[in-house]
């Protein structure tokens, strides 16, 4: 199932009147611990699922990113992206995240940030992430396990299970291993 709530008129207003989506990353509450964990974008191809308003899109480009591809459903958040966030080595292309299909070996990183929780196969979309990364790239993502879907999916029934989280975000970095899992 694809989810789209940011197209929704009164949904994307509250949205847009937040904090993190007027003064970016350093508004958002996890960009502290998160920035720490990010790899060396220099002279990095980048994949960022769930782009938004494509605030790590552009950071990854003033990081030395050489090209930034940045997925988004909603077109309000795509426009909002090439208004504020608009660079030429980055391309924002509306999709779906579960509908990419880029060639193997493609990224030396994928990103995604509170995106992953709308995705209802996520196995799947961890061997299209498997495939369109290079050897020995990263896979970064910033999940709120708390709104992780639990029918139909693996994860979030695995995350139902467990009782014991001291924060609602968890992040996960998988290096390297992310080949073997596809």
């Amino acid at each position: 199932m694809k989810q789209n709530k940011y197209d929704n008129e009164r949904f994307f207003k509250n949205y847009a009147s937040m904090s993190r989506s007027q003064k970016g990353l350093k508004a958002a509450g996890e960009w502290s611990e998160l920035e720490k964990l990010l790899p060396n974008f220099q002279d990095k191809e980048v994949l960022d699922l769930g782009c938004g308003y494509g605030w790590h899109c552009k950071y990854a480009v003033n990081h030395g990113a050489k090209e930034v591809v940045g997925i988004d459903l909603s077109h309000k958040m795509l426009e909002v992206a090439l208004d504020i966030n608009n660079d030429k080595k980055i391309t924002y292309q509306q999709s779906a995240i579960e509908d990419i299909n880029f060639p193997a070996d493609t990224f030396d990183v994928v990103f995604s940030s509170l995106a992953f929780h709308y995705i209802s196969n996520f196995e799947d979309l961890v061997c299209k992430i498997s495939k369109c990364l290079k050897k020995n790239g990263e896979f970064i993502s910033l999940l709120n396990i708390l709104s992780i879907p639990h029918q139909g999916n693996r994860i979030g029934a695995m995350m139902q299970k467990v009782k014991f989280f001291i924060f609602q975000l968890i992040i996960i970095i998988m290096k390297e291993n992310v080949k073997s899992i596809s």
